[in-house]
């Protein structure tokens, strides 16, 4: 088992809770947005889950990945995805370029599972109820942050600055994630592993008990 720094944690918890900001941040503007595009309530519907669908689809397989080829490349593309994703979304002209710019934001952002497999590598089982806890607390304050933040930022600078603003957040993010020490040692050995027993592979066992 690696051992990393709290400092390490603390990094993941924001990777974690930055994740679901950006996911959240556009929940309230998306009425106004839609609307400005001169589309209804169908469109505003499709708009709103979307982002929901692509990480539901993106994580199970985001977490296989980083089994077999480390936590930190995973969180590093998916952070940086997220950065552009956003910077897309920002100058998006028609509805169709919008939508697809919310799709690529859900598919990068899901991390999660990969956070939760990152906590169970570097924690032994009595700390790990602990620091879970601590995940989910980021979920939920990204979760709480991201409609408040981007709200307020268009009031008073409109939707496209706050998307930009999501943006720089990531950017911030991804620049962090060079001192989070990657937690799994051997990851090709761990997913051939993970084959041959037939067991599921940890980031997917990881999330699991995340939401247990």
């Amino acid at each position: 088992m690696v051992r990393v720094a709290r400092s390490g944690i603390f990094i993941l918890y924001f990777v974690v809770f930055v994740d679901v900001f950006q996911l959240s941040f556009m929940w309230p503007l998306v009425p106004q947005i839609v609307q400005g595009f001169g589309k209804g309530p169908t469109e505003i519907g499709l708009l709103s889950s979307v982002a929901a669908v692509g990480e539901g689809l993106a994580s199970p397989i985001l977490g296989m990945i980083a089994d077999r080829f480390g936590r930190k490349p995973i969180f590093m593309v998916a952070m940086a995805g997220c950065c552009l994703a956003n910077v897309w979304t920002g100058f998006a002209e028609d509805y169709n370029w919008l939508l697809v710019g919310r799709l690529f934001v859900g598919i990068l952002g899901g991390t999660p599972p990969v956070a939760a497999a990152y906590i169970s590598d570097v924690t032994t089982a009595e700390e790990r109820g602990e620091y879970l806890t601590h995940y989910q607390a980021a979920v939920f304050l990204g979760m709480m942050a991201g409609p408040f933040v981007g709200g307020l930022i268009n009031q008073f600078a409109g939707w496209r600055i706050a998307c930009f603003s999501s943006a720089g957040i990531c950017a911030l993010n991804f620049l962090l994630l060079f001192w989070l020490p990657e937690s799994l040692q051997n990851a090709e050995s761990c997913s051939s592993c993970c084959r041959r027993s037939k067991k599921a592979p940890p980031a997917v066992a990881a999330a699991a008990a995340a939401t247990a």
